[in-house]
């Protein structure tokens, strides 16, 4: 019986890496005896998966239909020892260690969990035995797929969006509520800070008791079996709150809301799970009324905006190494800010299913900033002309 069998990363215990980098690590088994084997082989993996259940009807005529998708993004097996078909093989007792390596492709999608499904990365090692029940050992590991914000100049443009609302009672008519919220710029980081303007100027008869920002992460899975259809998830990932506005009262609120650590945006390199994020502004109002609202839509990166760093930062880049591997690709960033730390995504409870039941939780690692409150920043905001408010 194997004692133990460890996989391990070499110089990056967390086990994190970016798409388009060389995994390198080894395979320790520690056999108490010797075992007679056909091959000693690594899979690594990864994969897009989705799965949920609608039941229809009523009665009798009650059913559920379970809908599917998966989309393979690598599947690479190394015989350690042994192959395939050839002839058994006797494992000494004691500690065998195996070597390992493997280019992930340039074009894996980011690690992601979700309620309906999973982009998953692993490395599994396999005692292939003849006439007996392979034994499996299982390291999962994150990819990051590097996202640079500067490839997309229309985020450097500061964004804002605006709604008029009037309160009824009976069939009474208030005078208008108008809120705005503006940010300087629509692409960011985890560990970067999204500065809102919220201006509201309300001439209703209604107070407005407090504001919430809400982070949102949206996610859609695309199933293939029965058939193709669409779920959808929005996240609240993050909340924070700021004061209200009494009525015919008008004026600013400032809030600020960091990125924890998210996955990417990815509309684009996985046709079973889509993900993006927007920022939704609500002002809670006093009594039965329906609370205002409006979104902001935002895009997460790995690479912040040159434009959003501070002033010192602008002209001067070098390539900080990913991990401690010299040839390991790098986030480019700027000369006076530290290279990310690679942190769990705390707010995300991993989905588990029946095939992940041999795998303790895993939370992906995505790369965070290290921003300093202390130094100047740029400017943030170009003057935005507010809109008039009609007073009936």
């Amino acid at each position: 019986m194997v004692t133990s069998c460890e996989i391990k990363f070499d110089n990056n215990p967390n086990g994190t890496y970016l798409s388009g980098q060389m995994i390198t690590g080894k395979v320790i088994l520690n056999l108490s005896e010797k075992k007679k084997v056909r091959s000693v082989y690594l899979k690594i993996e990864g994969y897009a998966k989705c799965s949920w259940t609608v039941t229809k009807g009523r009665g009798n005529g009650r059913r559920s239909i379970t809908y599917k998708g998966r989309e393979d993004y690598l599947n690479q097996v190394t015989y350690l020892l042994g192959t395939e078909s050839g002839p058994n093989l006797d494992l000494a007792a004691g500690i065998t260690t195996y070597s390992f390596a493997c280019m992930l492709p340039e074009s894996l999608p980011s690690s992601f969990e979700g309620k309906y499904g999973h982009i998953r990365y692993s490395c599994k090692a396999v005692l292939d035995r003849p006439l007996k029940t392979d034994k499996e050992f299982r390291l999962p590991f994150s990819v990051i797929k590097s996202e640079d914000l500067n490839a997309i100049p229309s985020l450097t443009i500061p964004t804002k969006s605006e709604i008029i609302r009037h309160f009824y009672c009976c069939c009474f008519k208030s005078k208008p509520f108008y809120m705005s919220a503006a940010i300087p710029f629509s692409g960011y980081v985890p560990g970067q800070k999204v500065d809102l303007i919220i201006f509201m100027n309300n001439q209703s008869n209604v107070d407005v008791e407090g504001t919430k920002v809400t982070l949102e992460r949206s996610t859609q899975y695309i199933s293939q079996n029965p058939r193709k259809k669409i779920r959808s998830e929005l996240l609240a990932v993050k909340e924070v709150y700021g004061t209200g506005m009494i009525k015919s009262g008008s004026g600013e609120v400032r809030i600020s809301l960091e990125i924890p650590p998210l996955s990417p945006t990815n509309i684009n390199y996985s046709r079973i799970i889509t993900t993006c994020y927007q920022l939704r502004v609500v002002a809670k109002v006093n009594g039965a009324h329906k609370n205002p609202y409006l979104n902001i839509p935002i895009k997460i990166g790995t690479n912040p905006l040159l434009a959003s760093l501070p002033i010192p930062q602008y002209n001067t880049l070098f390539d900080a190494s990913f991990s401690s591997q010299p040839s390991a690709p790098s986030i480019s960033h700027p000369m006076d800010l530290p290279p990310p730390s690679y942190e769990e995504a705390t707010q995300i409870v991993p989905e588990m299913s029946v095939d992940d039941a041999n795998i303790s939780i895993f939370n992906p690692r995505y790369p965070v900033w290290n921003f300093s409150s202390q130094m100047p920043t740029a400017p943030i905001y170009p003057a935005i002309s507010p809109i008039k408010v009609p007073l009936n």
